[in-house]
């Protein structure tokens, strides 16, 4: 899935002119129920929020796999999210105080959560994660 929709997240990242870069550490093929259109839909939407809210050029795409799920891991530099926005980043009524609107996050999120995954931020120095979990032989409902 990821292979497939490489070009389409680089394009939602490219039209903020930031570079996608996508690190699959694994070749595993790993055994999921997902609804094809609706995933792509949420990680674009994930990819165009990072691309329009970093500070830096790049932003890196790291996917790996445990027994159990897979995750995708995005970390990236920002200042338009602070440690106070980070319980309210996936409210769809939510506007942070340097303007960032999150309701595409609010809807990814949904789509995550239907596929039975989780999507987690965190801030640390500057930079900001969102971590997504979505486990092994669930199905989509």
């Amino acid at each position: 899935f990821l292979k497939e929709q490489e070009s389409t997240l680089k394009a939602a990242a490219s039209q903020f002119n930031k570079i996608l870069e996508i690190a699959i550490e694994t070749q595993n093929h790993y055994h999921m129920y997902i609804d094809y259109d609706r995933l792509r839909f949420a990680l674009v939407h994930i990819t165009e929020f990072i691309a329009q809210h970093t500070t830096t050029q790049t932003i890196p795409m790291h996917c790996h796999d445990s027994i159990y799920e897979f995750i995708i891991t995005f970390t990236f530099s920002t200042d338009a999210v602070t440690e106070e926005d980070l319980p309210y980043l996936f409210d769809p009524f939510y506007t942070t105080r340097s303007n960032v609107e999150t309701f595409n996050l609010c809807i990814a999120q949904r789509i995550i959560m239907l596929h039975g995954g989780i999507i987690t931020p965190a801030l640390q120095k500057g930079k900001l994660s969102f971590r997504i979990s979505l486990p092994q032989d669930k199905r989509s409902t």
